[in-house]
């Protein structure tokens, strides 16, 4: 699997500024992106017979946009879950979808309002106990 990303050096994409801390458990929502490649035409010229196009490993046809941290690693587009600017439950995953909108269409502009069909890929459950720090 491939990511696209842009060539052009001097293009920059801001992250918007993190949210003040909510209280209670912090929850993300990602999105992946994907796109896939369709199969090539056959080559046909006149008066020969048509070739079957190669065979394309299936590996080669999907990409997935993604975004490119400053430390230089790749991550999911996406971000932290809002009461006061996604509203809801974040367990409903219509509320999380809102959040994967909002965070989307900040980070590379691309509007997902109108996605009719969402997939849940994964969901993590991390819990961490709280450790006390004794100097």
């Amino acid at each position: 699997a491939e990511y696209m990303g842009h060539t052009d050096p001097d293009l920059t994409i801001t992250v918007p500024e993190a949210q003040e801390e909510e209280e209670g458990p912090k929850t993300i929502a990602r999105v992946m992106l994907l796109s896939m490649a369709k199969p090539e035409e056959p080559e046909k010229k006149e008066g020969e017979e048509e070739k079957p196009a190669p065979k394309v490993h299936p590996s080669k046809q999907y990409k997935f946009l993604v975004a490119k941290k400053a430390s230089g690693g790749l991550m999911s587009i996406g971000g932290a879950w809002s009461k006061k600017l996604d509203g809801g439950d974040p367990s409903n995953d219509k509320t999380l979808q809102k959040t994967a909108i909002r965070h989307c269409k900040d980070i590379c502009g691309i509007d997902l309002s109108k996605c009719k069909k969402w997939y849940k890929f994964v969901e993590v459950i991390y819990n961490r106990a709280h450790v006390l720090c004794v100097d």
